[in-house]
């Protein structure tokens, strides 16, 4: 077991969502000597890494679950009821933060309200406050109300914002994931000068190119057929009427399947429509497991990526740079001014088209769908991209910059 080292510091990583590239950052602190208590959401829907202690983790490694309630899964999309259980969970980690005493905390994917009972907290204490910067929490939720509720959505949107103001102000460090972002949190609260832009990354050594005949595709039975794959959230910044339009346009495709590894509302419209179509090819599947995850890349063809064109400015979806990993092609149906598309195109990683074009999204998926060696050449240099970027030690290196 490695111990802690002179100079080791006191960290609390707290990453809402559980993915899987911020506990590899936790894991990657640990090994260096620093003490590290990872810090989540219990009972999310939501894709997850793998949050269990290993035996070759050091002991000042620890994952603390911070329950939100089963509740929270039926009331996800209502804002009214999601609130006070999202407060709820913001005062149970600052118990945490209390409790621990860390010197530093470093927290991201977290929505607006719990994200300014942290800082506060730190404030407090005296506690160096790192925000980590994934999207914006309350410019989804002010697009996606003033379209529902015009009056009540604007002035709820106006109360969110003005949480993440507070945020950014208060905080002694940001780290944000793009450059795109570097004006957003400027506008919200003139914070530039304590800004680093790090770029997500996925655990590249966790996602390696692999075999498509392999335990999790045979035990689906598509270890034989041509498979289409989007695994991750759909949710309100996502289009899945491009998926039932892709099935449809290739439902005549013997053995080609589209597959979607999802949950929530998304996922049942799927599941609607799939029944009015009578589609075959449309493979529906809940999250997996995250030792699974691997294997489901391997299993594809190609792999989908689908973001609303408004959502751009404030989302960077982390699954493309899983797909990445997995040295398949890409057909990506989102903003190309966006940071995960920019990465697709400018890498030749696969075919990138605007989030309302259904036609190209189609012809992208039918010219790969023909041309194997175009797929090869796609899901080569996505991997290699991922090979030269997403090394941990040196990304762990830009956050200990960052952090201290």
């Amino acid at each position: 077991m490695k111990t802690m080292t002179t100079g080791s510091k006191k960290i609390i990583v707290h990453d809402y969502a559980g993915h899987a590239f911020p506990i590899e950052l936790s894991r990657e602190l640990a090994n260096r000597g620093h003490q590290v208590w990872h810090l989540y959401a219990g009972d999310l829907v939501t894709p997850r890494g793998d949050l269990r202690k290993k035996e070759s983790d050091p002991d000042h490694l620890e994952f603390i679950c911070i329950p939100i309630g089963e509740k929270y899964r039926d009331v996800k999309y209502s804002y009214f009821s999601r609130w006070s259980l999202e407060r709820s969970y913001g005062k149970s980690v600052c118990k945490q933060i209390s409790r621990l005493r860390p010197e530093v905390v470093l927290s991201g994917n977290t929505p607006s309200g719990p994200q300014w009972d942290i800082t506060k907290e730190c404030s407090a204490m005296g506690i160096r406050m790192v925000s980590w910067v994934q999207d914006f929490y309350s410019l989804a939720v002010d697009r996606i109300l003033r379209k529902k509720l015009p009056l009540l959505g604007q002035l709820i949107g106006n109360y969110y914002k003005n949480l993440d103001r507070r945020v950014f102000s208060a905080s002694d460090a940001i780290i944000s994931i793009t450059p795109d972002f570097e004006p957003i949190i400027e506008s919200f609260a003139g914070a530039k000068s304590k800004v680093t832009t790090i770029p997500n990354w996925a655990p590249i050594e966790k996602f390696p190119p692999g075999e498509k005949n392999n335990s999790w595709s045979r035990s689906m039975g598509v270890n034989q057929t041509f498979n289409i794959i989007y695994s991750g959230t759909l949710a309100l910044k996502h289009n899945p009427e491009l998926l039932i339009r892709l099935a449809v346009h290739l439902e005549e495709m013997p053995d080609t399947n589209i597959i979607v590894i999802s949950e929530g509302p998304g996922i049942e419209y799927l599941r609607e429509q799939s029944k009015i179509h009578k589609l075959s090819n449309l493979i529906l599947l809940p999250f997996q497991a995250f030792e699974d995850f691997p294997k489901i890349l391997a299993s594809s063809d190609i792999l989908l990526g689908i973001l609303e064109k408004d959502a751009g400015v404030f989302s960077v979806p982390s699954k493309i740079l899983s797909y990445l990993c997995a040295g398949r092609p890409l057909v990506a149906a989102m903003p190309k001014d966006n940071l995960a598309s920019k990465l697709v195109a400018d890498n030749q990683a696969g075919a990138v088209v605007e989030s309302d074009d259904e036609t190209g999204f189609i012809s992208a998926v039918d010219e790969l769908l023909g041309d194997a060696e175009l797929r090869d050449r796609y899901g080569t240099s996505g991997r290699r991209y991922a090979e030269a970027h997403f090394q941990i030690s040196h990304i762990c290196d830009q956050f200990e910059r960052a952090l201290f």
